[in-house]
């Protein structure tokens, strides 16, 4: 019904980013950013949409903004932490998730995050604390090969195999 509604501009910018065709993405998050500057949807796929084309400096203070939009919601340090993990920033991933984990004391995803960073540190001990504190509020997939993957590591294949084998229960496939 409206074509250049924002909603339809950050829709286009998801369907293009998934596509392949990061530039028009941009010009598609930045369409509907100009229409209503607070739409943090659109100010996260912004960011994506930079980073997957070879805009890192533009990604990082995009993801930052975004974080200013909305502090005390958890997603944009989520998303900064998955951008600095993806480019081997490691400690600067791991603060992002603490605050993830502070925002959300209740749910796994930010303990199992941050098992992902330690790991990639080599930091074993508190990769399995980590995946271990995750797993205890809820049993997934990801925190099951990140644990079975961190006792690998130490030489615990005992404690892998068991973590595995719990994984493959949630998801044979």
């Amino acid at each position: 019904l409206d074509a250049n509604a924002h909603q339809v501009q950050a829709t286009l910018g998801h369907i293009n980013l998934n596509l392949g065709r990061y530039a028009e993405a941009i010009d598609d998050f930045q369409r509907a950013l100009k229409q209503r500057p607070s739409y943090l949807a659109a100010k996260l796929g912004l960011a994506e949409a930079y980073d997957l084309n070879r805009q890192s400096g533009e990604a990082e203070q995009t993801y930052h903004e975004a974080i200013a939009l909305s502090p005390a919601y958890w997603i944009g340090y989520n998303e900064l932490g998955y951008f600095y993990f993806i480019h081997g920033r490691y400690a600067e991933a791991i603060e992002q998730w603490k605050r993830v984990v502070q925002l959300l004391p209740g749910r796994e995803i930010g303990h199992t995050n941050l098992g992902n960073a330690y790991l990639n540190q080599g930091h074993l001990e508190a990769a399995v604390t980590s995946y271990r504190q995750s797993l205890s509020m809820a049993e997934t997939l990801a925190g099951y090969v990140g644990l079975g993957t961190a006792f690998y590591y130490q030489g615990n294949y005992d404690g892998a195999v068991e973590a595995f084998k719990k994984g493959l229960q949630l998801s044979p496939n």
